[in-house]
């Protein structure tokens, strides 16, 4: 299992402008029904949006605020896996699975005083091969991206693409 995309090697430092003020976000999550709960990961936006935002504040808010800049960071599940992944779940891994695509959908949305001025969305996708007789094998997950991994780079991604478009 390995989930993509993945931080670069070295993550240079956006060179974003000094700003005042604060910059806040809310994290919000839209799960399917009778599902596992989404991986909550608030933490993830607060500390790179610190490191590389410019901002010298960036506070965690249930609420948009009326003024300021805010970033509205929602993760969906991304379209439903096959019959054939679902069969081979469904078999404890007897039938041989394999899924190649879409695990979540990440969008950011920035408000200006209210005022929605940008989206940006990104994907994070899952390749993954589930057969029961792969089991001696499960330590080579040890070396492959996790979900932790992939969205602190969706996250670096969009902070790099708003500072580059002028957003943040």
């Amino acid at each position: 299992m390995s989930y993509s995309p993945s931080l670069p090697a070295a993550t240079q430092h956006v060179l974003a402008p000094e700003r005042f003020g604060t910059l806040s976000f809310t994290y919000l999550t839209n799960e399917r029904d009778g599902s596992n709960p989404l991986p909550q990961k608030p933490e993830t936006v607060q500390k790179i949006l610190e490191q590389h935002s410019g901002y010298p504040s960036i506070i965690a808010l249930s609420d948009p605020p009326t003024e300021g800049q805010h970033v509205n960071v929602t993760v969906t599940y991304g379209p439903p896996p096959s019959a054939w992944v679902y069969m081979t779940v469904r078999t404890f891994y007897l039938i041989p699975g394999y899924f190649n695509g879409i695990e979540y959908e990440v969008q950011f949305d920035v408000f200006a005083d209210n005022r929605l001025t940008h989206t940006y969305r990104h994907e994070i996708r899952l390749q993954s091969l589930g057969w029961i007789g792969l089991l001696p094998l499960v330590w080579i997950n040890l070396f492959t991206a996790h979900f932790v991994e992939a969205f602190e780079a969706t996250v670096y991604q969009f902070v790099t693409e708003a500072i580059s478009d002028g957003i943040l």
